[in-house]
């Protein structure tokens, strides 16, 4: 079966099915639908499209910002190179970091330093 002649049927069918539920609604309802499906033929091809442009337009418009949000993004937040590992070489600076004692302790380190170098003697 041809893809024509299955849409063929299925415009007949949805066609039947409409035509029965008409049948169906109230005589001014179904006046109202008339009128309106009148008044919609009437209009001028071109004026249809201008009227459905300003939903293509707005969808169109929040397609292409959605567009230009992730290619700035993806432009603008490019992986930065590794930073290179600095070889720490003062054993002192080892331990300071690793370990757990409270951070105030190094605040002053270069007085310890000096105290154990001899400072307490006056030398």
């Amino acid at each position: 079966m041809k893809t024509n002649e299955r849409d063929r049927m299925l415009e007949e069918r949805v066609a039947a099915a409409l035509d029965e539920r008409l049948g169906e609604i109230g005589t001014s309802v179904a006046g109202r639908l008339a009128a309106v499906r009148a008044a919609a033929m009437e209009l001028p091809r071109g004026h249809r499209f201008w009227f459905a442009a300003p939903h293509r337009i707005l969808a169109g418009g929040v397609a292409t910002a959605a567009v230009v949000v992730v290619a700035g993004s993806l432009w603008f937040s490019t992986l930065k190179p590794p930073q290179p590992v600095v070889a720490i070489t003062n054993p002192d600076d080892v331990e300071m970091l690793t370990t757990r004692d409270r951070i105030e302790m190094y605040q002053d380190l270069d007085f310890y330093r000096w105290l154990d170098e001899g400072g307490r003697n006056g030398g």
